[in-house]
C-alpha cells in the first residue's frame, strides 16, 4: 500500500533523499486548497482552480501496518494522481 505525506519544507532545503520512500514536487490539486499551518486539504478560494502541493514524501506501507493505521486514524483517502494537468493533454 503507497501512503503520502505532505512534507512542510520548500524543494530548494531539501539536500538529500529520504531513508525510505521517495519525495516529489510538482504535484497540484484542481479545485481544492492546501493549508499549510494546518497541513491538510481545504475549501479551494474564489476563481482559484489550481494550487500547487509542497513536496511530498510518498512511501510503502505493509497491510498489515495499513490496516492497524485504519483502527487508530481513520482509513486511508485514494487519490489518482495525473501526470498533465488535464487528462487528455499529452
Amino acid at each position: 500500500v503507497y501512503v503520502s505525506e505532505v512534507m512542510n519544507v520548500n524543494k530548494e532545503k531539501v539536500k538529500a533523499s529520504p531513508e525510505e520512500g521517495i519525495y516529489v514536487h510538482g504535484l497540484s490539486l484542481e479545485g481544492g486548497g492546501f493549508s499549510r499551518r494546518e497541513s491538510c486539504l481545504v475549501e479551494s478560494e474564489a476563481k482559484v482552480l489550481h494550487v500547487e502541493l509542497p513536496i511530498v514524501l510518498i512511501s510503502a506501507m505493509s497491510r498489515k501496518k495499513a490496516a492497524a493505521h485504519r483502527r487508530k486514524q481513520g482509513p486511508l483517502y485514494a487519490c489518482p494522481i495525473y501526470k498533465y494537468p488535464s487528462r487528455t493533454d499529452r
